[in-house]
């Protein structure tokens, strides 16, 4: 029997199930080790120790097998750790894009509202609510039809379609519509215009909804108003009303400039300044014009101009330029207004006072005067008493009284025409008056000259001295006849109502607008020269020769109608004859 020497535990081979053990504890410890970083993603850490446990058991065979799969797993792990990362950064993108998006939106000034294909609201932004009167709850779901007004912006008739067929057929055939306008309605029922977009949202062929997107567009519509009243108002404007650009270029002439001018529009637009040169009698005019604007000046200037239609005009006119936001002349714009109408009536009034100062003068002279011819006529008479008749000294005073006799005419003129006459008003028609006057007259005048009349309506009544119209009939006739004593004409003599009304009666300083009875007296003679119009109701200023009157009869007229709170006009063409028209307020009787 032989015998071995014991070994030492040192050296003793482990047993099968202790080596299988120590692999095992191996290769579930680099299990443990890797999928202990797994724990730490998912969480899983007590399935893990339960996996192990049981691993720490398997076969040797299973474990190799374990340990091969290791790598896979491994890179598994990692792969499903960076995929859970950039899935994280993904949503919290998502989240970031969503509120800026959300941000955009609700910043917008702009109303934006998302539809369905069915045209009801699925999103919506705080301008479209507020715009709206809704909140946002409120507007999600609502059909578009609740914020659509009317085309116009009156009320919804309850027979109206409950949405625009244009928007309705946009939605669904995913057609666009671009800067359209209507009427929204606010929740309060209150309309306002708006102006629409609608942008089809399509998934392949396939319309799933749209945008409608609309802006508040009341402001605008106030001020395109503004600007069309503005427009309409120069547009009528009596005044011509010229704009050009910075460099003096027209670009804008209202239809008072054009018909006072004589020219078309196209004339006219895109015309140099220097078109006007030639409408100007004055060169001076241009060149102070000029030297206003270059020095940015507003320019004021009265001048007289001959228009191409042959009449010539007063004109003040004032170029004024127009800057921009920084100050820079952009623009000039000159409103020019005839005057000639005022500088007439102004005159007619200068006329008129310096009659009443004559008037006045004249009146306070006559009466000195005709005391003292009062005296020299009772002291001749008293001296022709004494004298035998036949006498030379007898037929010397008997021509002093005809000179006092004429000289006291003259007073009479003098004092009619400062309105110190006596004479008494009473109601009267005008035409029986004038009819009177015009049977005197026959006797006397040429039977080279052709009477016409129209004595009008014998109602037409005035308050008025017939003798005083007598007066006028007589002097404005006598004159007319005189005009025609070369071979004969006609001579016109009417009665007629006029009714004046302020712009009418705005033509002559002595009238105002109300009911008249219209006087004219027209001839056919040799007419008034224009530079003696303004002279013709002067006291002593005649056209006739010498010897031939005084010159009081036109003043006398002036006179007489003046006081009767009347007035006179005088139209004449020189070869062609005279018109006077004396306008006597009409009376008007309690009823009428």
């Amino acid at each position: 029997m032989s015998t071995t020497s014991p070994q030492s535990p040192e050296e003793a081979p482990p047993p099968g199930p202790i080596r299988r053990h120590v692999t095992s504890w191996v290769v579930s410890s680099l299990i443990f080790t890797l999928a202990g970083l797994a724990t730490a993603q998912y969480q899983i850490f007590d399935l893990f120790i339960h996996w192990v446990r049981a691993v720490w058991y398997l076969d040797e065979v299973v474990s190799v097998v374990l340990l091969c799969f290791l790598p896979f797993l491994g890179f598994m792990i990692w792969r499903l750790s960076e995929m859970n990362q950039a899935l994280r950064r993904n949503q919290a993108l998502i989240r970031h894009l969503s509120r800026q998006n959300e941000l955009i939106l609700n910043s917008a000034g702009d109303g934006i509202i998302g539809l369905d294909a069915g045209g009801r609201i699925t999103f919506s932004n705080v301008s479209a609510a507020r715009m709206a009167g809704r909140s946002l709850a409120d507007m999600k779901g609502r059909p578009l039809a609740d914020l659509l007004g009317s085309e116009t912006g009156g009320p919804v008739l309850p027979d109206s379609p409950p949405v625009d067929p244009l928007l309705t057929g946009a939605i669904a055939e995913g057609r666009a519509l671009h800067a359209r306008e209507r009427f929204l309605r606010r929740a309060t029922g209150e309309t306002f215009p708006v102006e629409y977009t609608i942008t089809p949202m399509k998934v392949g062929r396939k319309v799933v909804g749209a945008v409608f997107t609309f802006r508040d567009i009341t402001e605008r519509r106030r001020a395109q108003e503004e600007v069309r009243r503005l427009v309409t108002a120069i547009e009528q404007s009596t005044d011509m009303v010229l704009i050009t650009d910075h460099r003096g270029r027209i670009q804008y002439a209202n239809p008072a400039f054009l018909a006072a001018t004589g020219q078309e529009r196209g004339q006219v637009v895109g015309a140099s300044p220097l078109l006007l040169k030639r409408l100007f009698r004055d060169p001076g005019i241009l060149k102070r014009l000029r030297r206003s604007l270059i020095a940015g000046e507003t320019w004021k200037e009265r001048f007289v101009v001959e228009w191409e239609v042959g009449n010539r005009c007063h004109l003040d006119a004032v170029v004024s330029p127009v800057r921009n936001a920084v100050g820079e002349i952009t623009n000039h714009v000159g409103v020019v207004r005839d005057v000639s109408r005022e500088i007439e009536l102004g005159q007619q009034l200068r006329q008129s006072q310096k009659l009443e100062a004559i008037g006045t003068l004249a009146g306070g002279i006559a009466h000195d005067f005709n005391n003292i011819l009062t005296i020299i006529l009772s002291y001749t008479e008293l001296v022709m008493d004494e004298l035998p008749e036949g006498s030379r000294s007898h037929e010397n005073l008997q021509e002093v009284l005809v000179a006092v006799n004429r000289a006291k005419d003259l007073i009479r003129h003098l004092l009619t025409f400062s309105r110190r006459g006596e004479g008494g008003r009473v109601v009267m028609s005008l035409g029986p008056v004038v009819k009177e006057a015009i049977q005197l007259l026959r006797a006397i005048l040429p039977a080279t000259i052709m009477i016409r009349t129209d004595y009008g309506d014998p109602g037409w009544e005035v308050l008025a001295d017939p003798t005083g119209v007598h007066q006028v009939v007589m002097n404005l006739c006598t004159n007319a006849a005189q005009a025609m004593r070369g071979g004969g004409g006609i001579l016109e003599v009417s009665v007629t109502a006029e009714v004046l009304d302020e712009k009418a009666a705005a033509c002559n300083p002595d009238l105002r607008a109300g009911a008249y009875r219209l006087l004219t007296v027209r001839d056919s003679g040799t007419g008034i020269a224009p530079h003696q119009m303004e002279r013709i109701f002067e006291p002593f200023f005649t056209t006739k020769e010498v010897g031939s009157g005084f010159g009081l009869g036109l003043s006398v007229i002036h006179g007489i109608i003046r006081d009767h709170q009347g007035a006179i006009a005088v139209e004449s063409v020189l070869g062609r004859g005279s018109t006077f028209r004396v306008y006597f307020p009409a009376f008007e009787r309690p009823g009428e």
